[in-house]
């Protein structure tokens, strides 16, 4: 590195064989894993960033739009609209979460599409009926490639991790420019995202009868959140310096570390509304309006039942023996394996659901 201040020397005894496969790996293009930097100045090199030590390299984005709409009159007393949106627009970075290294290229996948239809129907000369429907989707899902796996350079990593390249982190690379180096498989945003989902169904009745115009309506929103982490098993291994990379003397403690489990969560929830209204006018210039409206907002749960709870009412200690009877966690009644009896899918224990009653006038003088 163009900021090292000092030369190191190291026995050909003290390097390890992981940093110098690591050192002269080749990709399938040809190039250096790790390439000689383009920009030795190190002034410049902390002017332009260290992605630009490497030329050649480009950063993507496109952005892919499409709108349909179809109004269709059945009659005169019947009209439908559709619509549909759909957007897609995936950008990649040829470095991801690497300031030198290539082959760890990352795209971000993003999307998002809609569409709904709207029904509007006269009934008779003083009732009409509306409907309406709609689907949202979204998604954002960062995907890193990964052109070697840790065996492929003599690594020797447990269980799951060793089936995958981990992210190496150099901290102190650069003292000079207070610069760490960074390269492989980030177990933050290196493969992972989330896809939402949403159902939408709404119907309402409009109602004139004299002096009193009846509204009345009901709603339901069902709502997916899913949590896609493939970053799982992919180990972290620190190193403190340079020098310390070349000797292969792993930074321990919270600077190495693997998260081993399942991380991808599928949440649900469903959302209720209903009202009924009346517009009363009592005279020409005065107006009531009164009705009231019900809402349940249910919470999250999670398709598998990976939720987690405290609860301290089940919580028992034992200050003769210093010992934890009950730790009082509670987990959803629907995890098949470690579910709570009676603890529910959600966890959630107090009511969300309520009435709103509502009243307004609306009064003209003159």
């Amino acid at each position: 590195a163009a900021g090292l201040s000092a030369l190191v020397n190291i026995n050909a005894s003290q390097v390890s064989p992981v940093a110098v496969n690591l050192l002269y790996v080749k990709l399938p293009t040809g190039q250096f894993l790790i390439p000689s930097a383009q920009i030795t100045n190190a002034a410049q090199a902390k002017q332009f960033g260290y992605d630009a030590v490497v030329q050649g390299q480009n950063a993507t984005a496109a952005v892919d739009q499409g709108n349909a709409n179809i109004d269709y009159v059945f009659s005169d007393k019947d009209r439908m609209a559709v619509k549909y949106y759909t957007q897609n627009d995936p950008t990649t970075d040829p470095f991801g979460y690497s300031d030198y290294a290539l082959g760890f290229g990352q795209t971000l996948n993003a999307a998002s599409q809609l569409g709904s239809i709207d029904n509007t129907t006269i009934l008779t000369p003083n009732l009409s009926w509306q409907q309406r429907t709609g689907f949202t989707r979204m998604r954002a899902y960062s995907d890193t490639s990964s052109p070697l796996t840790a065996s492929s350079v003599g690594m020797n990593l447990f269980g799951a991790a060793a089936n995958a390249f981990p992210f190496i982190a150099i901290s102190n690379f650069d003292p000079t420019l207070a610069k760490a180096f960074d390269f492989g498989t980030p177990v933050s945003f290196g493969n992972e995202g989330m896809y939402q989902n949403q159902w939408e169904y709404a119907t309402s009745i409009n109602w004139v009868k004299g002096r009193h115009t009846i509204s009345a309506g009901l709603q339901w929103d069902h709502s997916q959140l899913n949590i896609i982490n493939n970053a799982d098993n992919i180990a972290t291994v620190g190193f403190n310096g340079l020098t310390n990379f070349i000797e292969g003397n792993v930074y321990t403690g919270s600077h190495s570390y693997e998260f081993a489990g399942t991380s991808n969560r599928y949440y649900r929830t469903n959302t209720i509304g209903s009202y009924v209204q009346d517009q009363f006018k009592i005279f020409p210039n005065l107006t009531i309006t009164y009705g009231v409206r019900w809402d349940d907002d249910q919470p999250f749960s999670e398709k598998n039942g990976l939720l987690t709870t405290f609860n301290g009412n089940l919580y028992q200690y034992n200050a003769a023996t210093d010992t934890i009877v009950n730790d009082g966690l509670e987990i959803a009644s629907n995890n098949r394996t470690l579910g709570s009896s009676g603890a529910g899918n959600t966890l959630v224990t107090q009511r969300q659901w309520g009435f709103a009653p509502r009243l307004g006038i609306a009064y003209n003088p003159n």
